[in-house]
C-alpha cells in the first residue's frame, strides 16, 4: 500500500517551477491589494463581510462542510469549467480573488483598531499555508488545460485537451482533495482555537 501510494505520487508530479511563479503573482496581487487598502482607508471588514455573507453556521459541523464544499468542490469545479474557455489566462482570475482577499484581510490591522496583526497572523496561519498549497497545486494543472484547450483550438497543437482534463483531475484527488479536507478542519476546528491562546 505504502509503495503504491509513493508510486502514485511520483508518477504525479507537481510541476514546481510554475507553482512559485504562480504564487508570484498571487503574492504581487495580495501586496498591491494591501497598499491600496491602507492608502485609501477601505472598509475591509465590511469587504470580507460581503464576500462571506450569506451563511450562517449552527454549528461547527456546519461550518465545516460549508468550508469543505466551498474549497474543495465548487472552486475546483469553476476553475475547471473556465479552464476550458478557449481564452488564454482567463482562469486566473481565481489567484486574482486569493491575492484580492488576502491582501485585505492582512490590511484590516492598519484599518480597524480592534485587530492586531498578529492575532490576524494567528488565525489565518494554521490553515491558509495547506489551503494555498493546495489552491496552487490546481492552478498549475488548469495553467496547462487552458494552455492546450488554447493552442488546439488557435494553434493545432499536438497537447491533448483529454489527457490535460485527466491530469487536472489525477492531482485533484492525489493532492489537491486531500489537503482541502485537512485545511477545512484545521480552519473550523483549530485556527481559532490556536488564535485565542494569543488573545
Amino acid at each position: 500500500m505504502k509503495n503504491r501510494l509513493k508510486n502514485l505520487v511520483k508518477n504525479n508530479p507537481i510541476d514546481w517551477i510554475l507553482l512559485r511563479k504562480l504564487v508570484l503573482f498571487f503574492l504581487v496581487v495580495a501586496v498591491i491589494t494591501f497598499i491600496v487598502n491602507i492608502v485609501v482607508r477601505y472598509n475591509s471588514v465590511g469587504y470580507l463581510q460581503r464576500v462571506y455573507s450569506g451563511f450562517e453556521p449552527k454549528s461547527e459541523f456546519d461550518e465545516f462542510l460549508y468550508i469543505f464544499r466551498n474549497n474543495a468542490l465548487t472552486v475546483p469545479l469553476v476553475v475547471l469549467i473556465v479552464a476550458l474557455i478557449p481564452i488564454p489566462y482567463l482562469w486566473m482570475y481565481a489567484i486574482v480573488m486569493n491575492g484580492i482577499i488576502f491582501g485585505t484581510a492582512f490590511a484590516i490591522p492598519f484599518t480597524n483598531a480592534k485587530v492586531t496583526l498578529f492575532e490576524m497572523f494567528t488565525e489565518l496561519i494554521c490553515h491558509s499555508i495547506i489551503e494555498l498549497f493546495a489552491f496552487f497545486i490546481l492552478f498549475t494543472v488548469a495553467f496547462k488545460l487552458n494552455k492546450a484547450v488554447c493552442q488546439k483550438l488557435y494553434k493545432h497543437g499536438k497537447n491533448s485537451v483529454k489527457k490535460a482534463i485527466g491530469n487536472y483531475l489525477k492531482l485533484y484527488f492525489i493532492y489537491v482533495l486531500p489537503l482541502l479536507f485537512i485545511a477545512a478542519l484545521l480552519e473550523t476546528y483549530v485556527s481559532e482555537r490556536f488564535a485565542d491562546i494569543f488573545r
